[in-house]
């Protein structure tokens, strides 16, 4: 089983990225979260601070051109807070009853429709009897289900069935089928010799399979046309029925409880600011922020330099696709499975524009930014309810900031994008709509394989170009030296991004 090697809360990337740890793969991506540059702040004072402090944070940080995502939300109201647990899971509850009711009303619609549907097969079937003048099969239908019940029983007594099968007339259908007109049962050797009984017999039920004929082929291709419409009604009242219940659904995945989730009910239960008895509500989220870094020295080779002038250090290199998306051991396939190479062409360019975030460029940067700044900011609100009526609001703040690189940052960004996707998939779920379908879906793998190999060689001809083709492959294009990575990464980042950001949240806690 793999597993997703930058997963931030598990540290997995210490094995991968970090100087520091094992660093299996440095020179080919950079991770690092130094100890100096984390911390937790703890404010406590009276309902409604939190909103100061956290939209306040939130606006900085978009002041400051940050790229901000949030990406978890999480809800715990103790059932003794009655005012704030109906406003809130009560209000979830009452959602709940609503798609219940929804969802039970598009299952009758999505019967119905499949009864319409079959109907309309069948009649199509028949139609196209009537079109290819299929008489054998017309013949047929009128045996079974027009003649059959001719007379009084089943089948009944005047019909053609009945008579064979009691021995009356044994080949009477079988005659039947021969007949391509009445002239037949004088001209066929086979039929000419047949009883005047059974002659007077097929020519009376031969015209009425002729007449029946002309009034059900009539009929048929408006029962058709009938049934389209029908068909395409309710569909699209299904439509609209499942459009008007994906609002209801987001709303409900949106107010995500704590305790579903076995490290919170965990936690929770030794936690001791939430006794159980008490009247409290907490609210937790998190956000990802970055932005790009620009050391004051590289001291990067002439031939890496050259190679950043001449192509731009690709953000989703080979290396990168290959172990930190694709990989079902290592990259973020392992923890979102339904990615594939479709999902991906869209959302490497979305992510691509992301790791710009949201200077104010007059055009499109040359290049990306090699390094970045990433902030994991996580924002827990408590809030006590005493006996006396008095509320209290507690807020922890925990600030952790990262050192990545470019590809790190991308992944990160894609993982955005594959939780984005996954709530939507979610929802669809619910509604039965099950997995989307895709433009050019198919020949999907020809395409991932011409992709892959246009990546490689692509690589392979810049590095060629240069001379950097087995040292940049066995290196990497990024930093790994510890001694330059303190000195001319991690102290500027934490004197010029991450100081200023927790004296921004001091500040407002001081007021």
């Amino acid at each position: 089983m793999g597993k997703y090697v930058l997963e931030l809360e598990e540290k997995n990337w210490q094995d991968y990225f970090d100087p520091w740890g094992k660093g299996k793969w440095l020179g080919w991506g950079l991770v690092v979260l130094p100890p100096d540059q984390q911390t937790t702040l703890d404010y406590t004072g009276f309902p409604g601070d939190w909103n100061s402090l956290y939209y306040g944070m939130v606006f900085w940080l978009y002041n400051n051109e940050y790229h901000v995502e949030k990406v978890e939300e999480a809800i715990e109201i103790s059932p003794t807070h009655v005012a704030y647990y109906q406003k809130v899971l009560g209000q979830k509850d009452a959602l709940g009853s609503q798609i219940k009711a929804g969802i039970d009303e598009i299952i009758r619609h999505v019967g119905d429709l499949e009864l319409l549907r079959h109907d309309l097969r069948r009649y199509r079937e028949v139609l196209d009897y009537f079109k290819e003048k299929d008489e054998h099969s017309l013949k047929a239908m009128f045996v079974d289900q027009v003649d059959f019940h001719a007379g009084e029983g089943a089948p009944g007594r005047l019909s053609m069935s009945f008579m064979q099968q009691r021995g009356i007339f044994p080949t009477i259908i079988q005659d039947f089928f021969a007949m391509q007109s009445e002239e037949d049962l004088e001209k066929n050797p086979r039929l000419k010799d047949l009883p005047e009984v059974e002659k007077d017999v097929l020519r009376t039920k031969f015209r009425a399979y002729q007449e029946w004929k002309q009034l059900f082929g009539r009929e048929i291709e408006s029962r058709v046309r009938e049934l389209e419409r029908l068909v395409k009604s309710k569909e699209e009242l299904i439509g609209a029925l499942r459009s008007g219940l994906k609002p209801k659904i987001a709303r409900y995945k949106l107010i995500e409880e704590g305790l579903k989730h076995p490290g919170v009910r965990k936690f929770t239960a030794t936690f001791p600011v939430r006794p159980g008895a008490e009247a409290t509500a907490s609210y937790v989220i998190r956000l990802w922020a970055w932005k790009e870094f620009f050391p004051p020295e590289y001291f990067k080779s002439g031939e890496i330099k050259a190679l950043r002038e001449l192509r731009g250090i690709r953000p989703d290199d080979a290396f990168t696709m290959k172990n930190l998306i694709l990989s079902e051991k290592t990259g973020l396939k392992a923890k979102f499975k339904w990615i594939d190479e479709h999902w991906l062409k869209g959302a490497i360019e979305t992510a691509k524009r992301a790791l710009f975030t949201i200077r104010r460029h007059g055009e499109i940067p040359k290049y990306n930014a090699e390094y970045y700044v990433f902030f994991d900011l996580t924002f827990e609100r408590t809030n006590i309810l005493s006996a006396r009526g008095d509320e209290l609001e507690d807020v922890f703040i925990t600030v952790k900031t990262y050192l990545m690189t470019q590809n790190v940052v991308l992944t990160k960004m894609l993982e955005v994008l594959a939780i984005q996707e996954e709530f939507d998939r979610q929802v669809d779920a619910l509604l039965g709509l099950g997995e989307k379908v895709r433009e050019g879906e198919k020949g999907g793998g020809e395409e991932k394989s011409r992709s892959k190999g246009k990546l490689i060689s692509s690589l392979s001809e810049v590095f060629g170009s240069i001379g950097l083709g087995f040292r940049f492959a066995r290196f990497g294009p990024y930093d790994k030296e510890r001694e330059r990575i303190i000195r001319f990464y991690l102290s500027p980042m934490g004197r010029y991004f991450y100081r200023p950001l927790v004296n921004r949240l001091k500040a407002k806690m001081m007021r």
